[in-house]
Formats: structure tokens, sequence, C-alpha cells
């Protein structure tokens, strides 16, 4: 955790949850992925998975309660987790 909170700039990140961990039936961790901006990058961002112990996870503010917002993190994170390129204006 230490390695990708070096890299990630002060300010707000945005998080969705990928997958639970759960063993013996027990929940352990939500894995997420983490959009924020990079260090020392200018206005680069970064996309990186984490997890999170399932108090911290729940004790964050929920974003995504509405519909219309739900699709546009989804489709944020869609196009994050497949690469973005800069593209010239024509």
């Amino acid at each position: 955790m230490d390695a990708v909170r070096s890299q990630v700039k002060e300010g707000v990140v945005v998080l969705q949850s990928l997958m639970r961990e759960e063993r013996g039936g027990i929940l352990r961790a939500y894995r997420c992925l983490l959009l924020f901006s990079a260090v020392g990058d200018g206005d680069a961002g970064g996309i990186a998975t984490i997890d999170l112990d399932p108090a911290r996870f729940e004790s964050l503010e929920r974003i995504d309660r509405d519909p219309d917002v739900r699709k546009v993190l989804v489709r944020m994170f869609s196009l994050a987790t497949g690469g973005i390129s800069m593209v010239s204006k024509n």
C-alpha cells in the first residue's frame, strides 16, 4: 500500500469495488480500482488495484447511489482500464 500511496497526489481519489475476498464465509477485503492524480506527472493520472479492509470500505462516502452516476463511473473506469491515449485535435 505504501508503494501506491507514494505515487498518489494529495486530493480526491475515486474507488470502484471489483470483488470481495472471502475465506471460510468471512469477508476479508474488498479489491478496488483506484483512480488518482499521479505525483510529479503534471496532469497525468494513474489507476491501480488496492485491497481495503471491510470496515474502512464501509466508512467511505458513496457517490454511486444514483443510477446515472453509477453508469458514468462504470464507463469512466472501463475507459481507464482499457488504456487512455493522448489524441491530437484535427
